[in-house]
């Protein structure tokens, strides 16, 4: 089956599932009151969803299992989270619609080893020794995480890896906004007169979090003030940082729309803190180690004045502590139209996830509309994984995606990052967020 039949083969069809009629419809109602509708895709269907949760949370005890983790682990996979619930109603389930998968991914099938041609090969191998010579590459010592190689299925969004990153040769890489790889960032030009009226610029809420990253904080706020975006709020939250980073953060508060310093119970608890007191059209947030790239803010407002879309996301920029570029990542989708954001590929995450189609979490964006609807709060329990659990609830919320073609922002990994050193201790975090969501929806299955 070649990927034109996949696209139009309907997901309980090629899962083998009858299909799901007359399917109950539910509201999710959270702690603080907040309903919204749960969305299901056409495509897939209750029951397809069902699978992938379970067929994930058994790849995920494989990988567990295998890295032999420590009890701290699935100590902080078994914290007590919000409690939620799903509503059943008499109505039938409000659909999304069939998924076009030809149009929503970008490549989507990578060149198998033995199809690569010799001589591009042969080179690849000849670069990598001049490298080693020359000091340049030093093996990675983050654990690869990866699971027995599975029959092909036949559903794109499934289970077919997506090549979507790129790691650039020392020199090879020009900064896509003129700026020279590692040399800082420069200020993103004024917006040019009459381009647009400044009471027109939708207005954009950046949420930075930080705690002891004073190496890298200024790097930070210049990079977001350093937009001069002219309907632009800026909110930062300290959890108390006792390394010079509140003397940094003072040193800006009259630039900044909220500045608090304070001591949290965590990051997800300072990003709600930080939401809450956020009034834009568009949200996003940004770690105190990472940055955005010039001109990013003005990329979302130009899409979101011409596209009904929930979400911006484009290409993020992987940094070193230095600041030099080792990766430019950009997810599966298709860049210049817009695109479901599917629970179903989603929650399939040894299969997509981890595969190409995901995001580095700087370089999206989403309406408030969106964030109200998921339920207005980031999961403070889990420490992990709290950006993957609130895009879940985004693609379970009907999100429409919208990709472009431009760097928006820089991720950074350094050695004092949490996830730098002990990568899969997030998985068992990750089952539970999939086991969570297969107990709620279960309610669901057509009886």
């Amino acid at each position: 089956m070649n990927l034109d039949d996949q696209a139009t083969t309907p997901v309980s069809e090629a899962l083998g599932l009858d299909p799901l009629l007359g399917p109950t419809h539910a509201l999710v109602r959270y702690e603080d009151g907040m309903v919204a509708d749960v969305r299901i895709e056409e495509s897939y269907g209750v029951r397809a969803y069902l699978q992938i949760l379970e067929k994930d949370c058994e790849q995920l005890a494989e990988l567990i299992a295998a890295h032999g983790l420590p009890p701290e682990a699935f100590e902080r996979a078994s914290r007590p989270g919000p409690p939620w619930k799903l509503e059943v109603t008499d109505c039938q389930v409000p659909q999304l619609g069939d998924i076009d998968w030809t149009s929503r991914y970008g490549p989507v099938v990578a060149l198998e080893p033995s199809e690569r041609p010799p001589l591009a090969s042969t080179a690849s191998k000849v670069r990598r020794r001049l490298k080693r010579l020359a000091g340049w590459w030093r093996p990675s010592t983050t654990p690869v995480l990866s699971v027995s190689p599975s029959p092909r299925r036949s559903l794109p969004g499934m289970s077919v890896p997506m090549r979507s990153s790129y790691h650039p040769e020392p020199g090879e890489l020009s900064d896509l906004t003129g700026n020279d790889p590692g040399q800082g960032l420069a200020t993103a030009p004024r917006h040019a007169e009459g381009a647009m009226v400044c009471s027109e610029w939708p207005r954009i809420s950046v949420v930075t979090v930080s705690y002891n990253q004073c190496n890298f904080l200024r790097d930070c706020l210049d990079s977001v003030l350093g937009q001069n975006y002219p309907n632009l709020e800026f909110i930062v939250i300290d959890g108390g940082s006792t390394d010079g980073s509140r003397e940094i953060l003072e040193s800006y508060r009259d630039r900044l729309s909220h500045l608090v310093i304070e001591p949290d119970r965590g990051q997800s608890h300072a990003l709600n803190k930080g939401f809450q007191r956020a009034t834009g059209d568009v949200l996003t947030w940004l770690c105190s180690d990472d940055r955005l790239e010039p001109g990013a803010l003005e990329a979302v407002a130009s899409v979101r004045t011409g596209q009904d879309c929930d979400i911006v996301v484009g290409g993020c920029r992987v940094i070193d502590g230095a600041g030099q570029t080792n990766l430019v990542h950009y997810s599966g989708f298709h860049r210049g139209c817009l695109s479901p954001l599917s629970f179903g590929d989603l929650a399939s995450f040894t299969s997509t996830w981890q595969k190409g189609l995901y995001f580095y979490q700087p370089e999206l964006f989403f309406t408030r509309d969106l964030w109200i609807r998921s339920g207005s709060h980031v999961k403070e329990h889990l420490h992990y994984a709290m950006d993957y659990e609130l895009f879940l609830r985004f693609a379970l919320s009907g999100a429409r995606l919208y990709a472009v073609d431009q760097v928006l922002a820089c991720s950074r990994q350094h050695e004092d990052q949490k996830t730098r050193h002990d990568v899969p201790m997030y998985l068992p975090t990750v089952k539970r967020i999939l086991s969570d969501f297969h107990h709620k929806l279960v309610s669901l299955q057509q009886l």
